[in-house]
């Protein structure tokens, strides 16, 4: 129900949007460039909180392009929503502020991971994982100290 009351409030106000250009046309002279056709809107990928899903860059433009080729209009959400649900556009809040292109979803990162904007991914965080190091004992440049071999080996 959820997800109808929210496409009943974007019509609503696209529907708004409809009557207060009508009611400008007899005073605006001509001088507004009004569109009114349908738009079909996307995800505005100047936003940097999106990741791929399981989509390439590749899929990405290919997806874009199809858009632009299916639709007179296209139109990318708004910076401040910058994207889209397949209902309407949205920000993506804290703890899910990552936005997935492909489930169209806002998510977080798992635990242990961070979002890298270059691969539009989330990655492993390394600094999270501890590294352990161990002595090379074929090295010839390393002191026993007060130990003896045996004691090292075991």
């Amino acid at each position: 129900m959820n997800g109808s009351n929210t496409k009943i409030r974007i019509d609503l106000k696209n529907l708004q949007t409809y009557v207060n250009t009508f009611s400008q046309l007899p005073t605006s002279k001509c001088s507004n460039n009004i569109v009114l056709a349908p738009s079909a809107y996307q995800t505005n990928i100047n936003s940097n909180r999106w990741i791929l899903g399981s989509l390439t860059m590749a899929d990405l433009h290919k997806d874009y392009a199809q858009r632009s080729m299916n639709s007179q209009y296209v139109t990318n959400c708004p910076i401040n929503t910058p994207f889209f649900t397949g209902v309407g556009c949205v920000d993506c809040l804290p703890p899910n502020n990552i936005f997935n292109i492909q489930t169209a979803t806002c998510e977080s990162c798992p635990t242990g991971t961070n979002f890298d904007l270059n691969s539009r991914t989330c990655q492993v965080n390394l600094s999270s994982s501890p590294t352990t190091f161990q002595t090379n004992l074929n090295s010839d440049r390393w002191l026993l100290g007060s130990l003896t071999m045996p004691q090292v080996t075991k």
